[in-house]
């Protein structure tokens, strides 16, 4: 069966959903535990939890047996998962079957949990029938200890021994600068031999990957632990003894060289990183623990492979063998390359970090003005403290929730860069950030967001007015003036002989909130005027309103030809008197066609009662009749009848 090494720094991180792809089962995990060395009674969301590299399991509730897992571990902050610390990818395991619980699952991120961090996981099964079943309804919790901290470490590939024989002296064997074989199986071994055909030395080699230990940890101990599944003890004379052996220069920590045999630390004397153990006190089939002296923990590195070997006392210390017959002296157990990791070897470390509560030497700044619903990133906040700093981004001193103020969404709020978007109120929005690790927190000073008003181009009179030919209109006025978006407003006035929708162009050199028309229309005339502002609407937008300049067609009436004229209205009119008496009494009859709407412009020589230019009646085929006096300068009038139909 191929081998499934799980270990610290063998963390897949394969996007999640990405591999969800299949049916998913209806009843999620349940019971999630965490534990060390085991999470088969473990515990369900535990706090003051003292193991950097923790176990999991649960129970699964596919609907059928399960046959690989996925795992996901962040930041308690970190709700939705969307910067996972651990993603184990999709991992073979034992059959699990409905509703038993997993095997022990081992923690395979890179970065170890970090000391007084609440983090949260959850765990996905799957089966061949339903595929990848659902995962947790809540995600379970982990609460990290704020003292000593202890990580498992397991060897890696490079794991095994080398072997010589073949030698008639012990120092021919036991000095040589290489070996005749290497095993690299399910077992290692530390053995010295002596037979009638010569002498031969086993020695092993354990390589650590413990690159992840925090770079301020400092060690209180750690052990080396061997699951023993045989020893020989035939020459019991006080040096029949196995120790761990340190600083092994092995040419690769991947794989295993004959000529590594003499890599196993110094040929004679070895340091040693232990405490001597006699093989008469190591039982078999049993776990074998050699606790580390100060020598030793020197050896655990924090920037790439603890290297450590395994030697038998009489190899360690040269002392031969002696006497006739054959003796040997030794043990084996099991190795990495053992199924599973149940029985692999491993390095405990049990180590602290000085904790330094967060500080903030850099404040977010406050970003740009935004234009309603736009978007805004909350940047320059540097922070310093111990690992791990967790970071909550707060509006009004509340955490930030989407909705709040109304229209914002939030995206990396539990980061150190924010994004605020669709905020649709105009004003200044504070925000702070709440940065926080197991032995303090700090809230930065405020960044402000602030959103300019929605933009509208405001509006102009739309009364409009009739002229004469070649007249002058009058001032086109702004009911509403443009406002909002940044302030900074720009007018641009259009001129259209066409319609009131189409056919405009702009007015060179119109470019205020009022316009005043040039005299000399000759035809009916829109005006209508755009704005925009400098950031949030910076093409131009028509205001509302048009304003509608109609020309009047010029009509004489000659009273020689009559004291009682009549006119009928199929267009403004805009009049001339001719050839009035003076002392000449006038009758002036005014019909609509059947459209109605007419209007006229009096002459300027028409003088009205109390000043009240008479206003017609606009209904289709209705008749009003005006009548005047006419002193030789000008026509008053004498009487008005409107309306008549």
């Amino acid at each position: 069966m191929e081998k499934i090494t799980y270990s610290v720094f063998g963390g897949l991180f394969i996007a999640l959903f990405g591999i969800l792809n299949q049916t998913i089962a209806t009843n999620p995990p349940t019971f999630l535990y965490v534990g060390y060395p085991s999470a088969q009674s473990g515990s369900a969301n535990p706090t003051n939890f003292n193991y950097s590299t923790p176990f999991f399991s649960a129970i699964n509730n596919n609907g059928e047996a399960a046959t690989k897992y996925l795992i996901e571990l962040t930041l308690a902050s970190d709700v939705s998962f969307a910067s996972p610390i651990w993603n184990s990818g999709s991992v073979n395991m034992t059959s699990t079957a409905d509703g038993a619980r997993c095997p022990d699952i081992f923690y395979g991120g890179s970065t170890l949990l970090q000391p007084g961090t609440n983090y949260i996981w959850k765990i996905h099964f799957y089966g061949t029938t339903n595929g990848w079943g659902l995962g947790p309804t809540v995600p379970a919790t982990i609460g990290m200890a704020t003292g000593a901290l202890t990580a498992r470490f397991y060897s890696g590939v490079g794991n095994g021994y080398a072997n010589d024989w073949g030698y008639s002296t012990w120092d021919g064997a036991h000095d040589a600068l290489s070996g005749i074989g290497i095993g690299q199986e399910d077992l290692f071994k530390a053995y010295s031999h002596k037979a009638d055909q010569g002498f031969y030395f086993i020695r092993s080699f354990f390589p650590f990957y413990t690159a992840y230990l925090p770079d301020d940890a400092t060690y209180i101990s750690a052990t080396f632990n061997a699951y023993i599944t045989g020893k020989i003890n035939s020459d019991n004379d006080g040096d029949d003894w196995i120790n761990i052996i340190g600083q092994t220069t092995q040419a690769s920590f991947s794989a295993l060289e004959v000529s590594d045999f003499d890599q196993c630390g110094a040929v004679n004397n070895p340091t040693e990183g232990a405490t001597r153990i006699d093989i008469g006190n190591i039982l078999i089939n049993d776990w074998k623990v050699w606790t580390l002296n100060p020598t030793g923990l020197s050896w655990i590195s924090k920037t790439g492979y603890t290297a450590l070997g395994m030697r038998e006392g009489h190899d360690c210390i040269d002392s031969p063998i002696v006497g006739s017959g054959e003796y040997s002296s030794g043990i084996d157990g099991r190795s990495s390359y053992y199924t599973g990791i149940t029985y692999d070897p491993y390095l405990s470390v049990t180590y602290t970090i000085p904790c330094t509560a967060p500080t903030i030497s850099t404040h977010p700044t406050s970003p740009a003005s935004i234009c309603s619903g736009g978007s805004a990133n909350i940047t320059g906040l540097v922070a310093a403290g111990t690992a791990t700093l967790s970071y909550q981004w707060k509006y009004n001193s509340a955490d930030v929730s989407d909705g709040t103020p109304a229209g914002a969404t939030y995206t990396n709020q539990t980061t150190v860069t924010m994004t605020v978007s669709g905020i649709t109120g105009a004003g200044s929005y504070q925000y702070s950030c709440y940065v926080s690790n197991g032995c303090g927190n700090i809230t930065s000073n405020t960044a402000t967001v602030t959103v300019h008003p929605i933009f509208t181009a405001g509006s102009i009179l739309t009364t409009g007015e009739t002229i004469n030919n070649n007249g002058n209109p009058g001032l086109i006025g702004s009911s509403t003036v443009a406002s909002g978006g940044d302030e900074t407003i720009s007018y641009q006035w259009q001129i259209s002989t066409t319609s009131s929708s189409t056919g405009f162009g702009d007015i060179s050199g119109a470019t205020s909130a009022s316009y005043d028309p040039p005299s000399g229309l000759t035809a009916t005339t829109w005006y209508r005027r755009q704005a925009k502002d400098g950031a949030c609407n910076t093409s131009f937008t028509a205001s509302s309103g048009v304003w509608l300049v109609m020309v009047a067609t010029p009509a004489t009436v000659d009273w020689n030809n009559s004291n009682v004229q009549e006119i009928t209205l199929a267009a403004d009119r805009s009049l001339i008197f001719a050839n009035g008496k003076s002392g000449g009494v006038y009758t002036f009859i005014i019909k609509q066609d059947a459209t109605g709407g007419k209007t006229i412009i009096w002459p300027t020589d028409v003088k009205w009662v109390d000043s009240s230019t008479p206003t017609l009646s606009p209904t289709g085929n209705t008749v009003d009749i005006i009548k005047f006096v006419y002193d030789g300068i000008n026509y008053f009038e004498t009487g008005r009848a409107l309306n008549i139909h």
